[in-house]
């Protein structure tokens, strides 16, 4: 289950308990990450905290969203990404495109991703 959280700083994006991240999930994803970044004034964060596994085809939409996302001056962050997740994301990301924000990057987030 997809949660929003809007805030005059920051949109904070959760996936619920969703463990991966596939070519089944990933359009409803990125129309959801558009729709906020359309509508964001502020930085978007993704919180991956529950995901085991993203797909190729999914890492290509992540770029694409994060390429409209800074032709629309938003910041896309991904954050609480596993060991695992940051293994993938350094074989998909060559070009380190996707940017990823650690624990104290996101202080200011804590109750919204607790």
């Amino acid at each position: 289950m997809i949660s929003i959280v809007y805030n005059d700083d920051y949109v904070v994006m959760s996936l619920g308990d969703l463990k991966r991240i596939d070519f089944l999930v990933i359009e409803k994803l990125k129309n959801h990450l558009l729709h906020a970044i359309e509508n964001a004034t502020a930085d978007v964060y993704l919180d991956l905290k529950e995901v085991k596994f993203i797909d190729s085809n999914s890492f290509a939409g992540f770029k694409y969203v994060s390429d409209f996302a800074v032709k629309n001056g938003i910041n896309l962050y991904f954050v609480n990404v596993s060991k695992e997740l940051m293994e993938l994301f350094t074989l998909a990301d060559e070009n380190k495109d996707l940017s990823i924000r650690n624990e104290r990057e996101v202080e200011h987030l804590r109750a919204v991703l607790a």
